[in-house]
């Protein structure tokens, strides 16, 4: 088989560089730190997941691999602790 060489093609964008911001202030926290997710009785569980999947996509793509939270339903919603 022969390849064709092509001059000048642009390189495609990384494809976590297409993942939109966080919308949680994870960079922002230290350890001890926390933040409510607003929810209501219906939507707390889903917000909690939520939450939990953006860490740990966060945490994927920053390669912090020290950083870790933990959440807990309260009655306003959800509350997300930075503990590492």
């Amino acid at each position: 088989m022969q390849y064709q060489i092509e001059p000048n093609l642009p390189i495609p964008v990384p494809r976590g560089a297409l993942l939109p911001p966080c919308e949680f202030p994870y960079a922002s926290m230290k350890v001890g730190d926390s933040f409510l997710v607003p929810a209501t009785n219906g939507e707390r569980y889903r917000r909690q997941i939520d939450a939990s999947n953006a860490a740990r996509d966060w945490r994927k793509r920053t390669r912090k691999t020290t950083f870790k939270i933990t959440t807990r339903q309260t009655p306003e919603g959800v509350r997300v602790w930075r503990i590492a």
